[in-house]
């Protein structure tokens, strides 16, 4: 994980191997003063400037923290454990005076925030469409995330929804042509009385992403509560003329599109606040390459590990437990908060709302 702490005089930039994994509920948990003393024992970057900072591409995860404008911005590498709003709210309790920001694409987010431009470190070469026959296997069976909702609205109007599998990457290398060959394939078996979309889902089979393609308007929008960096490039080459922008987590958004409901606010809460308390059980979080090591050494396997893992200063997670779990017992009989405040890639804040 990369961070950066802007200051009246300058940039301070580290390096952190794990971090990424649980920034999120890292610094909720340990507020500011001890996530700032936190960082700054984590190895220095090597660059005075985010622009010198040439190795973006293998971040998975981003903090910055500008003490100009008490603002910490943040993308975790998580497997959508929480609503990115739950942890804005949570740190701006821990934060007092902070205003908190979700990176929804990832580095790109917050490297455009501190006035680099993304593209400059982000490029990809050789994009190329996929084939037919993959779109139907990667879009439709057997994909990693088998529960996430994508919806295709045609020329006509007329829109078709499926649980799909697959990443944003998948939907951008398909170009428009493959969406549209697999949405008219997905239109074929509704019609074949195929039940795409189930009446209800089990709680550990809500959504954690969806994709909305509007092809009359040539739009493409997504929503997640993961970071999605990844197809940026792919969707500038294979989609020409097309907008194509994140909704942050606004789930809503999508609900209004397809007049499902996708997820509940109860569940939310409550699957935030259980995966708190187990991080705060946990305490400190062993490195988990020594952890992974030591297991495999027991099983007779040689181990030799990389220096760069080694790198890694735990969250002492404990300075702001008292006020997050009582915020989330007040937000667990609460209305819905609104989506969370979120920069896209292009380093625009987009306030809550729920367009």
């Amino acid at each position: 994980m990369g961070v950066i702490v802007k200051n009246v005089s300058g940039w301070e930039i580290y390096y952190d191997h794990w971090a990424a994994q649980s920034i999120g509920v890292d610094i909720a948990l340990d507020g500011f003063e001890a996530t700032l003393r936190r960082v700054r024992r984590m190895t220095p970057m090597g660059v005075d400037t985010p622009q010198e900072w040439t190795g973006a591409t293998w971040i998975e995860g981003t903090l910055l923290i500008d003490l100009t404008t008490q603002t910490v911005t943040w993308a975790e590498e998580s497997e959508g454990l929480y609503l990115p709003r739950l942890i804005n709210a949570l740190t701006e309790r821990t934060w007092p005076g902070w205003t908190a920001v979700w990176s929804s694409e990832g580095t790109r987010g917050v490297l455009a925030a501190v006035g680099v431009d993304p593209g400059t470190l982000f490029t990809s070469t050789g994009c190329t469409t996929m084939s037919p026959d993959y779109s139907a296997e990667s879009l439709v069976e057997g994909g990693v995330n088998d529960f996430d909702m994508l919806s295709v609205a045609l020329e006509g109007g007329r829109i078709v929804q499926w649980w799909a599998g697959g990443f944003l990457e998948d939907v951008a290398c398909l170009g428009p042509s493959g969406v549209r060959h697999v949405a008219l394939k997905m239109l074929e078996r509704s019609a074949e009385g195929e039940c795409l979309v189930r009446g209800g889902h089990a709680d550990d089979e809500r959504p954690t992403m969806g994709i909305h393609i509007d092809y009359g308007t040539r739009t493409l929008r997504w929503w997640s509560l993961m970071d999605e960096g990844f197809g940026q490039e792919e969707f500038a080459a294979l989609w020409p003329g097309w907008l194509v922008e994140s909704m942050g987590d606004n789930y809503e958004w999508h609900e209004n599109i397809i007049g499902r409901e996708l997820r509940g606010w109860q569940e939310d809460v409550v699957e935030c606040r259980e995966q708190f308390i187990r991080d705060i059980a946990q305490g400190a979080r062993p490195n988990p390459m020594l952890s992974a090591a030591g297991h495999l050494a027991k099983m007779g396997h040689d181990i030799r590990i990389n220096s760069c893992t080694l790198q890694f200063v735990p969250a002492d997670r404990s300075a702001g437990s008292t006020a997050v779990l009582d915020l989330l017992d007040d937000l667990a009989s609460s209305a819905p908060l609104p989506p969370a405040r979120y920069i896209d890639r292009c380093g625009v804040i987009h306030a809550p709302d729920r367009r």
